[in-house]
């Protein structure tokens, strides 16, 4: 399915979650096009960071920080700054920023927005 995914030319990130755990098993993967590849079972947190380094590519984010005006975001640490100084944010006001920052200039529908603010928490 992921050969002819990429065959087909869409460039969609995509990360195996799978038990085939050896070394002929990975590099098949990432030959088919793979981005990544976890080996179940596997710690969540593992998986949190590499979901969020393969967004953090999609976005051209190659640092882990998004400045907007006054506004510094770290995004593995979740921090905000503004004008220097630490803002506190609720989890869901988090990733609201976050999702809107990383497509800033693009319009995002609403029932997109809602649908990853309301459904991922």
């Amino acid at each position: 399915m992921l050969r002819r995914l990429r065959t087909a030319g869409k460039t969609t990130h995509v990360l195996l979650l799978t038990a085939r755990d050896t070394v002929a098993d990975r590099v098949d993967g990432l030959r088919q096009g793979a981005d990544d590849y976890l080996v179940k079972p596997f710690a969540l947190a593992e998986l949190i960071e590499r979901v969020r380094t393969l967004c953090r590519r999609a976005y051209g984010n190659k640092s882990g920080s998004l400045r907007i005006g006054a506004l510094e975001m770290e995004l593995s640490s979740r921090r905000l700054r503004c004008h220097g100084a630490e803002v506190e944010l609720t989890a869901r006001e988090w990733r609201l920023l976050e999702y809107l920052a990383l497509r800033r200039g693009q319009v995002v529908p609403r029932s997109q927005l809602a649908a990853h603010i309301y459904d991922e928490l």
